[in-house]
């Protein structure tokens, strides 16, 4: 008896719907930045696959890799208004923290991961109490953070960033 073979296909459904589906809209969301300016940003969604991979890539245990997933992330997501790549994970790695920040949290928005977190508002009288000494940065004696590991000279250098 012979078999036919066929190729696998799409079964179609009436659960599954388009709707679960990433699309190729660009989406635009205002970011806010360090300095409390507002930048109309444009971003495309991520699929499921592609977010677990940034997720992977920020516990790996190859500095190097977890290092640039921020990076790498921004450089997938963040487009031009006509949906063109806005610029490279090179480019990216190079954001002042609090424009990689703002960026990072505007993608999680974006991907139904995350939804808007108000920023908490600091009062002078707050910022005034604040005794700097209070603050643990996790840092040892010398300052170098207990994860410190020797540089090229010998010299510690914290992994704490």
């Amino acid at each position: 008896m012979a078999t036919k073979k066929t190729a696998p296909v799409a079964v179609p459904s009436s659960i599954v719907t388009d709707d679960l589906f990433v699309t190729d809209d660009i989406i635009e969301e205002e970011v806010t930045l360090g300095d409390g300016s507002k930048r109309t940003m444009y971003f495309k969604q991520l699929s499921a696959a592609a977010i677990k991979q940034h997720f992977a890539a920020e516990r790996s245990k190859v500095r190097k890799v977890r290092d640039g997933a921020t990076a790498r992330l921004i450089a997938r997501s963040l487009v031009e208004q006509d949906g063109r790549q806005a610029l490279t994970a090179e480019q990216a790695a190079r954001l002042k923290p609090v424009v990689s920040g703002a960026f990072y949290f505007a993608i999680l928005k974006v991907n139904g991961i995350m939804q808007d977190v108000p920023a908490a508002p600091v009062s002078k009288a707050d910022s005034e109490d604040e005794d700097d000494d209070d603050i643990d940065l996790g840092l040892d004696d010398d300052g170098e953070g207990e994860d410190a590991v020797p540089d090229e000279e010998g010299e510690a250098e914290s992994g704490n960033l």
